[in-house]
């Protein structure tokens, strides 16, 4: 299991997009890697990060490998399947998209804490791993949600935004195509489906396929 850390001595995403001076130019997509660690099992990669690209890239990267697992596939498909033990019908209606939506966003939310980064870092770990530690920022979450709902065959997107209150990028959640419309799903926020930030909080958006 990788832990990819963006090492920058910055406290948040903002400052990190801000800070990287020491970025190399013609860096390969995803940044440059700076170290390779191993701890208790645990291997880690840091990388020097230059774009909000990159960290896109690394994101995509963890939910690529998250939705392709087949513990993951097995994980979601139980979630979906369970019955009503007093009338035996399916908790999540069969062939109810919305629903099933709802039913994994639920999940994560039930199941996950909502926990910073260490200070100074900016780190991802892999679905398994997020649901093991039941515990994770916004990136952990959009990985862990976005896995889980590529498992089951959903299309998503990836939702950077940078709000009034930051200069930069500081906030990323999921959104999912179902019977054509897409909608917002931040797993970060003790919010409902549907919901993401108010317009008037939003100074920049920016739209990644997933």
């Amino acid at each position: 299991m990788d832990i990819i850390k963006f090492l920058s001595g910055a406290a948040s995403l903002a400052d990190w997009v801000r800070g990287l001076s020491r970025a190399f130019e013609g860096s390969r997509e995803g940044g440059q890697l700076v170290e390779t660690r191993q701890s208790g099992g645990v291997t880690s990669k840091v990388y020097s990060i230059q774009r909000i690209e990159d960290r896109i890239h690394h994101i995509r990267a963890m939910i690529d490998k998250g939705y392709k697992d087949p513990q993951i596939i097995a994980y979601t498909r139980k979630l979906l399947s369970q019955r009503d033990p007093v009338t035996g019908e399916w908790k999540t209606p069969e062939k109810n998209w919305a629903a099933e939506v709802v039913t994994i966003f639920k999940h994560l939310r039930a199941n996950v804490r909502y926990v910073h980064d260490p200070e100074g870092l900016d780190s991802y770990a892999s679905v398994r791993r997020i649901l093991e530690w039941r515990a994770g920022d916004c990136d952990d979450m959009v990985i862990a949600l976005g896995a889980m709902l590529r498992s089951v065959g959903y299309r998503i997107m990836l939702v950077v935004v940078t709000t009034t209150v930051a200069p930069d990028w500081d906030h990323i959640y999921n959104q999912v195509l179902v019977d054509r419309t897409w909608f917002a799903l931040d797993a970060s926020m003790a919010r409902p489906p549907g919901w993401e930030l108010p317009a008037q909080l939003v100074k920049a958006k920016r739209l990644f396929p997933a």
